[in-house]
């Protein structure tokens, strides 16, 4: 979480944890395995904090964990950090938000507010739920969503975000003809020609269906 203290060693703490959990878990269903590797991630967090103190108060980190098993995939996650999926020449975010800016676009669709007092609210960015070793408000977790042979899967911190969602499908439709590791690569360089003051990080993980 940008702006708190020790913000990369909860995520690493969280991505390290989810993943040994994830393999050394003998529970055979999927949703239940998701599960508990979230919440291991999140108690290791939080003894983390008890152990370091004031030196580590405050941190979290969001996070989102996605299983692809052959066409199905589903997904776990808490915070923002977005999931998307293109197919059939269209984008889709899959997974929920779990910010201000959620409920700041609800107020847009009752029309309390305009979509330019969304955009510019300050608190848009601000998270209603993350890993902070106490207990989690939000989660979205998928029932099995079935995809299909060169749909691409683009999983990303909210860095991202300062694309618009029709700017990722106009970037991975210009290099759809290239490996994942391409779009990837042209996803990130897009963000970084943007120049945005106080860019947050960006990471993203490209998969396209092979067939």
């Amino acid at each position: 979480m940008g702006g708190h203290a020790a913000g990369e060693v909860a995520s690493s703490l969280a991505v390290n944890s989810f993943a040994e959990t994830f393999l050394e878990s003998g529970t055979a269903c999927d949703a239940g395995r998701l599960w508990d590797c979230l919440e291991e991630a999140n108690r290791r967090i939080g003894r983390e904090i008890s152990a370091r103190g004031s030196e580590v108060q405050g941190m979290g980190t969001t996070l989102l964990a996605v299983l692809l098993r052959g066409t199905e995939v589903r997904w776990i996650s808490v915070g923002d950090s977005p999931l998307y999926l293109i197919s059939g020449g269209k984008i889709k975010r899959l997974n929920q938000i779990h910010s201000k800016a959620a409920e700041l676009a609800k107020q847009v669709e009752q029309g309390l507010i305009t979509e330019s007092e969304a955009s510019q609210d300050p608190e848009r960015h601000v998270l209603v739920s993350a890993l902070i070793g106490e207990a989690i408000y939000d989660v979205d977790d998928s029932p099995p969503l079935e995809v299909k042979a060169g749909d691409f899967l683009i999983a990303a911190t909210d860095g991202l975000d300062t694309l618009s969602q029709e700017e990722v499908f106009a970037v991975v439709s210009s290099l759809s003809e290239g490996d994942a590791a391409t779009v990837a690569e042209g996803l990130l360089q897009a963000v970084e020609s943007r120049e945005a003051p106080k860019q947050d990080n960006t990471t993203v993980v490209v998969v396209r269906l092979p067939g």
